[in-house]
């Protein structure tokens, strides 16, 4: 009979995920980078989610616009220091806003509702060491904060101790400056915990001699810094005594 039907059709959908964001955590500052797929489609959206410094889970949603930027969802203004925008395709969660050690997640979901893989990190440390080193100048041996001939010598240095106290986490590192140098590292073993340790500082007369010191840990948070300064006074008086004899009255010597 060959009675034939009419003809059915459907456009397929579209069933491709997009890719799994790349969550990288940055040793240095404890803060995490999300690049999301740079091929997502337009309106394909970036779901991120940490644990604050609090300990509270945290989700901010990030949505790719025309230009091709991630832009920051948050009408209530929930996560305020977080970047409004992606930068080069990558939105930085910064160390300060997520707890040390914690996980950080992210998905991305397209516009066909087709979700990519959890791409996660470990955050690292953001936390700056909270003691700082103290300074001394071991010469000033009458504690008057200026250094004399006697007290410098004559190789025109004197030392600086520079100690940190029971709590200090050997490994972390000492940064110190000397009258306004460059900065130096010492890094903090067993010996320099129990007894500290010394540096040269030159010194010039009449004027201030000046020793920097802070603590940085291995992930590269900085402590607040500490500065000792002394004068330098090496001139000899000016002025001699002056000596009489009272009893010579009619002042003939």
């Amino acid at each position: 009979s060959d009675n034939k039907s009419g003809e059915g059709e459907a456009i397929a959908g579209d069933s491709t995920a997009p890719e799994t964001p790349e969550v990288t955590a940055d040793a240095k500052n404890g803060g995490v980078s999300v690049k999301p797929d740079p091929t997502a489609e337009d309106g394909s959206k970036t779901k991120i989610s940490y644990t604050d410094e609090s300990g509270n889970p945290q989700e901010v949603t990030y949505k790719k616009d025309s230009d091709g930027k991630w832009h920051k969802e948050d009408p209530e203004n929930k996560h305020p220091n977080l970047p409004e925008t992606s930068e080069n395709g990558v939105i930085k969660i910064p160390g300060t806003e997520i707890k040390d050690g914690s996980k950080v997640t992210a998905t991305t979901t397209d516009p066909s509702d087709n979700k990519s893989g959890e791409g996660e990190a470990i955050a690292g440390d953001s936390t700056a060491p909270t003691y700082k080193p103290e300074i001394s100048f071991v010469d000033d041996n009458d504690g008057n904060g200026t250094l004399n001939k006697a007290e410098i010598g004559n190789d025109g240095k004197t030392e600086a101790k520079i100690t940190v106290p029971s709590n200090a986490e050997v490994g972390d590192s000492i940064v110190y400056t000397v009258n306004g140098g460059e900065e130096k590292t010492e890094k903090i073993t067993q010996e320099i915990k129990d007894n500290g340790f010394k540096v040269e500082v030159p010194v010039t007369n009449g004027q201030t001699a000046t020793v920097t010191a802070k603590v940085v840990d291995p992930a590269g948070n900085a402590g607040d810094k500490s500065e000792a300064s002394i004068g330098v006074d090496t001139s000899a008086p000016t002025y001699k005594p002056e000596i009489s004899f009272v009893d010579d009255n009619d002042g003939n010597g």
